[in-house]
């Protein structure tokens, strides 16, 4: 772990907030756990409601901030702007309060998929810097303004912000999105017309390239990433991900229950990074006779049908972190999948999931199905801390499976690799927040 003599910068956190219970948020909770509360504040553009154990300064944005006007009469979920911390009354009013369904009625998903086709998803969120929040960031006056982004207003919200604080900006990109077409999100993927597509597509590549100048450090998802962006846009990028302390997970281990099925758990979201994936699992499942297997998903999103109805597929919420772990500990192979289609592999090819490390400490198998480009695939394959498909191929994750269940001594050796992995080298929790720290530390000691 890092060690300076002096204080860590107060930051600024745009966009994703602090949480446990999907990978933007534990990732950066992670990362910056090091921080004292009073030096981080979280300036919220989402609908997600926030977690205040690393971060208790929050500025919520309202519906009125991040949607135009003309759209507002469509937006389910009509919270207002609030500034609340760990001991603000307002806080429960929010989650309680929120209570948007995720399914369109037939006319609003219709006007939605229409407006994706005609390019106008890209202006649904227009983010407003109010005086509200001018005097909100004023008063913190933070040293460092860290971001992560995946669409066209969040990096002009970004850009204002910088050019009014006048503070040193990091960015951290979690995904390649910015080589697919702009999509409005990763739930989805409805085609646009192609002469917009263009437009979107040049105007996305100009803005991102122009925040990348604009930064004084830049961050990647992955070592992989940070190699790639640094050849393509000839800057510097570092990289960081998420990580775990093994500290955590021994008394957990302890208390591992055993289940009468096998069951293949699943964590995360589902989108148009891996639901091509589950269709091959469920069928790789479904001819299987000789053991009596469930796949366990626990998830937010809305999952297909398809999945969902399956005989072999229990769906489930996700789970604050304690429960999460507990979970885990309970199945007998661990599911990372990424989708073999074009569009997921070129969404997901540099980065590395956030479950990635708890997977593998965990002392459960991890059965990971990624093309043989992306940098999940590698980095386990060149650990073998995971039993790794590289081919999209129902059988060959059929016999995968019968091969994780039955063969103990493969699974023990998978096991010992992957708890060494994460124990030490680069993924390490001291080696990963030492790289991470360090881009702060270095802005205000020069």
């Amino acid at each position: 772990m890092t060690s300076y003599n002096c204080d860590y910068p107060k930051v600024l956190v745009v966009g994703q907030p602090f949480h446990r219970f999907s990978g933007g948020g534990v990732t950066i909770s992670n990362l910056f756990s090091n921080w004292s509360t009073d030096k981080l504040f979280s300036l919220n553009t989402s609908k997600e409601a926030p977690a205040f154990d690393v971060c208790k300064n929050v500025y919520m944005l309202g519906y009125k901030d991040r949607t135009p006007a003309l759209l507002r009469p469509f937006v389910n979920n009509r919270n207002k702007n609030m500034i609340f911390s760990m001991h603000s009354k307002n806080y429960d009013e929010i989650i309680s309060g929120d209570k948007s369904n995720p399914h369109r009625s037939k006319y609003r998903n219709t006007l939605y998929k229409f407006s994706i086709m005609i390019g106008l998803n890209n202006l649904h969120h227009q983010y407003v810097i109010t005086e509200e929040i001018k005097r909100w960031l004023f008063e913190i006056k933070p040293d460092i303004l860290y971001a992560q982004y995946a669409d066209y207003p969040s990096m002009l919200f970004i850009l204002k912000l910088h050019k009014l604080l006048a503070i040193p900006l990091v960015v951290h990109i979690v995904d390649d999105w910015i080589s697919i077409p702009p999509i409005t999100n990763t739930s989805n993927n409805i085609n646009t017309l192609s002469i917009v597509n263009k437009y979107w597509t040049k105007k996305n590549g100009i803005l991102f390239t122009r925040l990348l100048e604009c930064s004084s450090s830049r961050i990647a998802i992955s070592e992989l990433m940070a190699e790639e962006y640094t050849n393509r846009y000839g800057m510097n990028f570092t990289w960081a991900h998420n990580y775990v302390n093994p500290q955590n997970w021994l008394e957990l281990k302890e208390q591992s229950s055993i289940e009468a099925k096998v069951i293949i758990g699943y964590f995360g979201s589902i989108n148009i990074k891996n639901v091509d994936a589950f269709n091959d699992m469920l069928e790789a499942i479904q001819s299987i006779s000789n053991h009596d297997i469930i796949l366990r998903i626990f998830t937010n999103s809305i999952v297909p049908d398809d999945i969902s109805k399956s005989s072999c597929v229990e769906i489930r919420q996700s789970l604050d972190t304690y429960a999460y772990k507990r979970e885990l500990l309970r199945c007998k192979i661990l599911f990372l999948p990424l989708g073999f289609s074009d569009i997921s592999i070129r969404y997901s090819q540099l980065s590395i999931p956030t479950k990635l490390a708890e997977y593998l400490i965990s002392g459960v198998p991890a059965l990971v199905y990624a093309h043989k480009d992306t940098a999940l695939y590698k980095f386990c394959y060149q650990t073998a801390s995971a039993y790794v498909v590289s081919e999209k191929s129902p059988p060959i994750i059929s016999f995968a499976i019968k091969k994780l269940i039955e063969d103990k001594k493969m699974n023990h050796d998978i096991v010992k690799n992957a708890i060494n992995v994460v124990s030490s080298g680069k993924i390490s929790a001291g080696s990963m927040t030492d790289r991470f720290e360090k881009v702060f530390l270095s802005l205000i000691n020069n």
